[in-house]
């Protein structure tokens, strides 16, 4: 999915990669003469506030486990956050990689 940013963002288009992350760009576009454009593409990765703070819960929870000495809640909630920060880093992925084959795509024409 792509979004336009607004007026005011710092940022031109959002690719999201699912519910847990994305990437964002900022375009520009540079007239060199006719039918020459330079354009410049500068994209960093994005991730859901909510999949941030459902990450902390998951993290304080294993650490909670570890402390009160209960082992197995402590590994099976750190292995949910070691989890879910991948599959996070896995949609960011994706919608990078969408970015780069599309930017690649479009020089070449």
């Amino acid at each position: 999915m792509v979004r336009r940013g607004g007026d005011f963002d710092r940022w031109d288009l959002e690719v999201r990669g699912g519910l847990l992350g994305g990437v964002r760009m900022l375009l520009a576009v540079e007239d060199h003469g006719p039918r020459m454009q330079l354009v410049r593409v500068r994209s960093w990765p994005t991730f859901s506030p909510v999949g941030l703070v459902l990450l902390l819960c998951l993290l304080l929870l294993g650490a909670t486990g570890e402390l009160h000495h209960a082992r197995l809640a402590g590994a099976v909630f750190g292995l949910l956050t070691l989890g879910l920060g991948l599959r996070k880093l896995q949609e960011a992925g994706y919608s990078m990689a969408a970015v780069l084959s599309t930017v690649k795509r479009q020089a070449g024409e």
